[in-house]
């Protein structure tokens, strides 16, 4: 799962550095994050080893991936 975290906080950066991304580079990380979003969420949900603000702040990390590709979307 560590591979996954770092997968969805370099997406973000990735996102939000580059200002206006191509639509297919856009659609492809709509596409990962589909697939690996819910799972991602469901796992720090579960994970009795995060505490609550640990729980947070991955689940926030991922939402503002979520909706810099929404806003990506929109360009």
């Amino acid at each position: 799962m560590r591979a996954i975290r770092w997968l969805v906080v370099a997406t973000a950066c990735a996102l939000a550095l580059s200002g206006c991304p191509c639509p297919s580079f856009t659609k492809g990380v709509r596409a990962g994050v589909d697939v690996i979003g819910p799972e991602y969420r469901e796992y720090v949900t579960r994970d009795a080893a995060l505490d609550a603000s640990s729980k947070e702040l991955r689940l926030r990390t991922l939402e503002e991936l979520i909706r810099l590709i929404e806003e990506a979307e929109k360009k």
